[in-house]
């Protein structure tokens, strides 16, 4: 049996397991919920914890706030190729020099530098009335979709100050048993965009960016910060998303009405109820001369832990940007296995390449809480095999070597993919 097979018979099984858990009403750990006495939030302590939901829209309040030229707050951070140049250069000549060529740059011209997606590889199946794919709504559209990471000036200056942006960095770090932490209130957000019809963009119903010649529209968020210490994490999807809800439901114990949108039963990729914003979320929002296209956006869930009380697995995932394995989504566990490790080759055996696959051999999202052998051998402390990162899977990924060819850059400084992790003279 070919191993294209084995993994959509495995995905197949995974999404009917759920299936019949949304048609036998069995309950599944939804996603955080504030507590009630968040109707007075400046009497409540921690509110990432205990007002998560609120928090959540706090944060995309905070990175959607009108900024310069016309633009949010989250389009004048630094983006990933911003952050990690290739090739690059390394931790002296960027302490002596930072506006040296390879070094990370807090940018000033604010021009978008998306790249396609790379969370996931475009998923066959036979396709409903909508034209999408049964399971996967989305991988239909997997060949326009754009996606663009932006970190805060906190994430940015940590990833910096400790020379975290390319290969032979990580490797002093890892030889050197470095703990990546970083600052309370680090902030990262991941955004998806799709090519708007023109009708879709006389509707004004969307975010928009220009890029190539094309205006995308925002379709989906990942808004996370090191409130906690596994981080924050929550979701937001555009309104009109094919699927918004399918599997989890979508989940907002303060910003919408209902509350709780239940996945639908029979029909997935099709769309779901916008609800109405809460009058304080409105509230808020114009406070902030929010921009009122984001009313056309709603949060999907939040997390705060792996499991709830029970021990079962939280789960969370956007239709977007987890498509294809939504059912089985954990921002945190997922993020938790960001990391570096020791491999053969390379300078003294190191390699920065994720020492810990992101997903399950049947292509689906790991949940729950970590476990020790991902990182250690034996559950031995003394024998680390790989290094987490801080839930930041940019570093492992992103980082590039600064002995890299610039053939071997020109396809990743494209945003079409490809890597130049190598070392030394597996560079040339």
């Amino acid at each position: 049996m070919s191993h294209a097979v084995t993994r959509r018979s495995a995905r197949v099984a995974v999404l009917t397991s759920f299936l019949c858990l949304i048609v036998l009403g069995l309950p599944r750990p939804a996603a955080a919920k504030d507590q009630p006495e968040c109707s007075n939030p400046s009497k409540v302590p921690n509110l990432a914890m205990n007002c998560p939901d609120l928090f959540a829209w706090q944060k995309f309040i905070e990175v959607n706030a009108p900024a310069v030229a016309g633009l949010v707050a989250f389009q004048t951070y630094s983006s990933d190729p911003d952050t990690f140049q290739c090739p690059a250069a390394d931790f002296k000549t960027c302490k002596a020099d930072p506006k040296h060529a390879g070094c990370p740059i807090w940018p000033t011209d604010f021009a978008p530098k998306p790249s396609l997606l790379t969370q996931r590889s475009v998923r066959g199946g036979k396709t409903t009335r909508h034209g999408l794919p049964e399971d996967d709504c989305w991988s239909y559209y997997n060949n326009e979709a754009l996606e663009i990471v932006y970190r805060d000036r906190a994430t940015f200056n940590y990833i910096v100050d400790h020379g975290l942006w390319y290969v032979e960095g990580l490797q002093v770090a890892f030889e050197q048993g470095f703990v990546f932490n970083f600052p309370v209130g680090a902030t990262e957000v991941k955004t998806n965009w799709l090519p708007l019809t023109p009708e879709q963009v006389a509707s004004k119903r969307f975010y928009t960016m220009v890029s190539q010649g094309k205006t995308y529209g925002l379709v989906a968020m990942h808004v996370s910060s090191k409130a906690l210490p596994n981080w924050f994490w929550s979701t937001f999807e555009h309104v009109d998303n094919w699927g918004r809800c399918d599997f989890l439901g979508c989940h907002d114990s303060f910003g919408s009405t209902p509350a709780n949108i239940p996945s639908h039963e029979k029909e997935l990729c099709g769309k779901y109820t916008p609800g109405e914003l809460t009058q304080p979320l409105q509230r808020m929002m114009e406070a902030a001369k929010l921009d009122p296209v984001f009313k056309n956006y709603r949060l999907k869930g939040s997390m705060t832990d792996y499991t709830d009380a029970t021990g079962s697995p939280i789960l969370l995932g956007n239709s977007v940007t987890e498509a294809g394995f939504v059912p089985t989504a954990s921002c945190m566990t997922c993020h938790s296995r960001a990391a570096i490790q020791a491999t053969p080759g390379g300078p003294n055996g190191l390699s920065p390449y994720p020492g810990v696959a992101g997903f399950t051999p049947e292509g689906q999202s790991y949940n729950g809480t970590p476990n020790p052998s991902w990182f250690y051998s034996g559950n031995h402390a003394i024998r680390r095999w790989s290094v987490q990162t801080d839930f930041v899977w940019a570093l492992p990924f992103k980082a590039q070597s600064d002995q890299a060819t610039a053939q071997c850059c020109q396809a990743f400084n494209a945003g079409t993919g490809g890597t130049c992790q190598c070392s030394g003279s597996a560079c040339n």
